[in-house]
């Protein structure tokens, strides 16, 4: 058995006496951050530091899908940012009956359990979610500090190093909410804060606007069944100015597309070159043809007026389908 012994310093002793929290690199850590200039304990920056509440556990059939309140889980903050998809549900009437708290948009979110201490901030869209038993809020007085600030510093490798240096390991690691008050984060100047929040705040901005695109689009697509029906029919006549795409195949000029193309056309469009940067093909694997296996890229003025006449619907607003991808 190999005992390992790490040696430090009595002025970096702090509340806690134990290897985890004390080992060489949660130390050089909390140094690094005093290093950066002025700091404060967390317990200060915030109104109230709640754990969920043991002893509310919630059975199966209190659980709703369509339910009004979400049950914040560490699931949901497993990511950078907290999930557009929360996993539990509950109605108003159970949160009211188990005495569930609810919390405001931009309360900071720890995972009380688990191997990685995930951090969160509740999105304003969620106002009003309530916490699990896993979960730890703080409410952070936004008159001090930003929280998205320090959700960007707790999920930084400095910050999840000091995080994981705090927990207290039995049968699974857990962080209790004595110890978070007396973490101790950067506080640089107001301005710097907000900067560096207002990167997290637009990330979420940007993936909701996302999100409603592809909810648009989705709806749009499946309004078109139906729409463009197969036929049965083997032979097609087409008018000479049909012929727009350089191709001379059945298989292209079948009724159910052309209806498509008609269709498309009679929307707002644009050139796919003129909305493409560039492209790949892929891997080419290694052949007599083309030699040593490469990645084949183009961009719009290596394409071939049969692929650039391909015309594809576009809005600013969001968008909308095409009939066939390059």
């Amino acid at each position: 058995m190999r005992t390992h012994t790490n040696w430090v310093d009595v002025s970096a002793l702090e509340g806690r006496l134990d290897s985890r929290y004390d080992s060489a690199t949660a130390t050089a850590s909390r140094a690094r951050v005093r290093s950066y200039g002025a700091t404060k304990r967390l317990g200060n920056l915030c109104k109230q530091l709640d754990c969920g509440p043991f002893g509310s556990a919630l059975t199966e059939d209190e659980h709703d899908r369509a339910g009004d309140v979400v049950l914040v889980q560490p699931t949901d903050i497993t990511s950078p940012l907290f999930t557009s998809a929360p996993g539990w549900r509950i109605s108003r009437a159970t949160q009211q009956a188990k005495s569930l708290k609810p919390y405001p948009a931009s309360t900071l979110l720890f995972a009380r359990v688990g191997i990685y201490p995930h951090t969160g901030v509740l999105p304003s869209h969620l106002a009003g979610s309530t916490i699990s038993s896993k979960i730890i809020a703080a409410v952070v007085n936004e008159e001090k500090v930003d929280p998205y600030f320090l959700h960007s510093f707790l999920r930084s490798q400095l910050g999840q190093t000091i995080l994981i240096s705090m927990q207290k390991v039995t049968a699974q690691p857990t962080l209790g909410t004595s110890d978070l008050a007396l973490l101790e984060v950067p506080y640089p100047d107001p301005v710097i804060q907000r900067a560096i929040g207002n990167k997290v705040r637009k990330a979420e901005r940007l993936r909701e606007t996302g999100e409603r695109a592809l909810r648009r689009a989705e709806s749009t697509i499946d309004g078109l069944k139906g729409t463009f029906s197969r036929s049965k029919q083997r032979t097609s006549w087409l008018d000479s100015d049909g012929l727009q795409f350089a191709r001379l195949d059945a298989e292209f000029y079948q009724p159910h597309f052309l209806a498509a193309d008609a269709w498309i056309e009679s929307h707002p469009t644009e050139s796919l070159a003129s909305l493409m940067l560039s492209g790949s093909y892929g891997v080419l694997p290694d052949s007599a043809d083309y030699g040593p296996a490469t990645c084949a890229s183009f961009g719009p003025s290596t394409l071939g007026i049969s692929t650039l006449r391909r015309r594809t619907p576009f809005e600013f607003h969001g968008p909308t389908p095409t009939r066939r991808a390059l």
